[in-house]
């Protein structure tokens, strides 16, 4: 008989106190006495503290156990322990477990060398053994998963099942009873459906069924034991939609099960930021996430969610490690898996396979690998199973990788150190919501913001707890998060309420993230963790509560003027040319995101451009702002005030910005008004004649129109002159403003009748504009008034715009 060494965790429990017991040694025992893959009702003793506890002991330990608990019989005994196998579905009983520890202990104290026996006994145990299995006649990409050289031996090996843990595949369906996903022991499936948005069909679950038969077939799958939930998230008949996507995540994040693993053999065409939030928000609640590369043969950094880093990427090597043709590649891709030619299961029979290829089939050898780990660690965070990964992945041994990291998939066949087991008399725990939506605070309108969660003992025991602040991201997590309860004790089925508190008072604008950690009496073991997330944001602007709602940026304080301003430094060598100067702050409703710490803004310079040829100076942000805001000075060559010139626009750029939603700012226009002080003209457009050597008339009354570049106050007849050679009374007897327009005016200019010679009409610099500014020196209209009649008056059209 080969051999196998048991290592075992086991929990003592002795009159309702719980404790945790290492066993002492490791015991070497006989295939006979094997009870890997225990499923039964059942009690397994142990005794520990008798270094040679003879076999006679232990199966007497063994009998009276069976004889104290109803329905139960002594089935096995080895060096120091027993189990005590059930015959009916029933659990043993608080009352029972009083009686067998009463039993035992009388056994112990009547027997020579036992003084410092302890007795520990697990209900429902699902033990681990360490020895090494052996699939003989498997796949090539099984047998590849075992061997760091390729050997192409047709065997694989593994340690571990996957027992006890759930794989979320995301796809469009799976044919839960093709013989491939069977219980080995109980017959039935081991494949349930979490959400069925669509109708089933089985040609359209073929991908799903053959993913699924990767991660967890019997024979043509990784982990033989581990449990699949089907989160249907694409139509049988169209293409899949983002929003599909979505909705089933958020079915996996209320209804995760751990620990817990996610696989998804789909991508999206492009980026896709919502899609990338909620893969990281499943990760961030501590659910490995699984993604094939993609099949474009492309840089896998160009699709969602494969640019997420936090994702385990996978990328297609054939049988002989080679990159697939079709596989993407790159900086986002974690490592390869086998993934050409791949056979597996099919869902148009329950007993037929079929032949894939793609980085579909790569991913989920990675799922099963990492629900084997799961099995050996089910605390183990996001960041250490990518760590498990990488240590255990052969490295180097992909053939024209093409950029990425070379690491391709193996199976982790060290020994295990412990058991993991499964009983239903450790206190345990449910954190209702499991997952928390991120808080959004606007300082000026809401400071504070609470949300509430609750701590429930469901699986008997008095349950101990505590609960503890982790950060993040390095902030002073107190300084804007408490909870309500910092410890508490609850008997079973009892439920604690807890409040969260997230406070913004004296906390810059930023993003914030930190774990709360529920933890047991054992400190090593967190029973929960919930990640939280706090935006805090400027409320001088329109709030942003819907995620997918576009940012908003306005242009504050704006200041501009035709003179450098000194701070600005020194001019250009020779002098500027005539210029308008802007200096202003940029303030965004939301936070915008800076990758680059050495950019004083994002995507600086591409995300900003000034009109009609002018450009950014000077651009950082405002130092203790609560707003996502930036000085700017810019500048823009000085146009004639006749043609518009007294505006100065800055342009931010169609989606070059991404604020802190991973949304992409749209293009706006911001614009300032120059105050320049008013300008004036006089028109002689109603002049009997004109030529090039001035205009004519011979009339007494001669009509001008005045136009200003921009609405004046104080407009009369006393605001103008008209000058002639001879001592007359020459004067504006008459002044009108055009009807429709804010800066236009007819002026009637009275001219003595005897006289005939040269005509000035000016305006007289005490006219201002609304703002105050006094009119600029304006030139003089000039005329000549002469005897001769002259042809019949010209009509003309005026417009506002001149």
């Amino acid at each position: 008989m080969r051999s196998v060494v048991v290592t075992t965790l086991t929990l003592l429990f002795f009159s309702g106190f719980l404790e945790g017991v290492w066993a002492t040694d490791a015991e070497t025992v006989d295939d006979g006495l094997l009870f890997d893959e225990q499923e039964d009702l059942g009690l397994i003793l142990y005794v520990t503290g008798v270094p040679q506890l003879k076999k006679s002991i232990m199966k007497s330990l063994c009998v009276a156990t069976a004889k104290t608990v109803s329905s139960m019989a002594c089935v096995t005994m080895w060096s120091d322990g027993a189990l005590v196998k059930s015959t009916t579905e029933n659990p043993v009983s608080a009352l029972e477990k009083e009686k067998v520890l009463e039993t035992l202990q009388k056994i112990l104290s009547t027997t020579e060398g036992t003084e410092n026996a302890k007795i520990n006994f697990e209900q429902n145990l699902e033990v681990v053994a360490t020895a090494l299995h052996t699939q003989k006649n498997a796949p090539l990409n099984l047998g590849r998963l075992d061997q760091a050289r390729n050997t192409k031996d047709n065997e694989y090996k593994y340690r571990t099942t996957g027992k006890g843990v759930t794989v979320y595949v995301l796809d469009k369906g799976i044919n839960a009873k093709h013989v491939e996903f069977k219980h080995r022991t109980k017959g039935n499936s081991r494949v349930s459906y979490g959400t069925r948005t669509f109708r089933s069909d089985p040609s359209c679950a073929g991908h799903g069924t053959h993913v699924a038969g990767i991660v967890g077939g019997l024979k043509y799958g990784v982990a033989k034991d581990v449990n699949i939930v089907m989160v249907q998230v694409q139509p049988c008949a169209e293409k899949g939609s983002v929003q599909y996507l979505l909705s089933g995540m958020d079915w996996v994040l209320n209804n995760v099960k751990y620990p817990a693993v996610v696989q998804m053999s789909l991508l999206a065409l492009g980026t896709s930021h919502s899609l990338n939030r909620k893969v990281k928000q499943i990760i961030d609640a501590r659910i490995p996430f699984v993604l094939s590369a993609g099949n474009y043969a492309n840089d896998a950094c160009y699709y969602s969610p494969a640019m997420v880093s936090s994702a385990i990427v996978v990328g297609n090597v054939d049988s002989s490690d080679v990159i697939n043709k079709y596989s993407n590649y790159g900086s986002c891709v974690d490592l390869f898996a086998p993934g050409t030619s791949i056979r597996s299961a099919s869902a148009t029979s329950d007993t037929r396979l079929v032949v894939m290829t793609g980085t579909s089939q790569s991913a989920p050898h990675v799922s099963g690998v990492v629900a084997q780990y799961l099995e050996r660690e089910p605390w183990a965070s996001v960041k250490d199973v990518m760590d498990q990964l990488l240590a255990t992945a052969t490295r180097g041994a992909v053939r024209n990788p093409k950029g990425s990291p070379n690491y391709l998939l193996q199976t982790d066949l060290s020994p295990l150190s412990q058991t993991v087991t499964a009983s239903i008399d450790i206190p345990g725990m449910s954190v209702t919501p499991g997952v928390l939506d991120p808080v959004n605070i606007f300082q000026s309108k809401l400071p504070e913001k609470e949300t509430v969660f609750s701590v429930s003992n469901h699986q008997g025991g008095i349950l101990d707890y505590n609960i503890t602040l982790d950060s993040v991201d390095g902030s002073d997590v107190e300084s804007w998060l408490s909870v309500s309860k910092s410890s508490g004790s609850l008997e079973v089925g009892a439920e604690d309420e807890i409040i969260a508190t997230f406070n913004s008072t004296g906390v810059p604008q930023g993003v914030y993230q930190a774990d709360i950690l529920i933890q047991g009496t054992d400190p090593d073991k967190p029973l929960h963790s919930i990640r939280v997330l706090m935006r805090h944001f400027c409320g001088e602007l329109a709030e942003k509560e819907d995620e997918d709602a576009a940012s908003t940026v306005e242009m504050l304080d704006i200041e501009i003027t035709d003179k450098r301003p000194s701070s600005w430094g020194p001019q250009l060598p020779g002098g500027d040319p005539p210029s308008l100067y802007l200096d202003a702050k940029l303030v965004f409703n939301v936070p915008v995101v800076n990758d680059d710490p050495e950019l004083p803004f994002p995507q600086m310079p591409q995300s900003l451009s000034m009109k009609d040829g002018g450009f950014v100076d000077f651009l950082e942000p405002v130092e203790g702002e609560l707003c996502s805001a930036f000085h700017v000075r810019a500048r823009a060559p000085k146009q004639d005030a006749w043609t518009g010139g007294n505006s100065v626009c800055l342009e931010v750029l169609d989606k070059r910005i991404v604020d802190i939603y991973e949304e992409l700012v749209p293009g706006t226009e911001l614009c300032g008004t120059y105050d320049d002080k008013p300008q004036a003209k006089l028109y002689g457009a109603y002049m009997t004649y004109s030529s090039d050597e001035g205009l004519f008339t011979d009339e007494t009354d001669v009509e001008i129109l005045a136009a200003f570049t921009e609405e004046v106050r104080g407009v009369n007849e006393s605001q103008f002159y008209v000058e002639i050679d001879d001592e007359g009374d020459a004067r504006i007897s008459h002044i009108s403003k055009i009807e429709g327009s804010k800066s236009f005016y007819q002026l009637t200019a009275s001219i003595p009748e005897a006289f005939y010679g040269q005509v000035k009409v000016g305006v007289k610099n005490s006219i201002q504009d609304t703002t105050g500014q006094a009119l600029q020196k304006a030139t003089p209209l000039t005329f000549t008034r002469i005897r001769k009649p002259l042809v019949k008056h010209t009509s003309y059209a005026v417009r506002d715009e001149l």
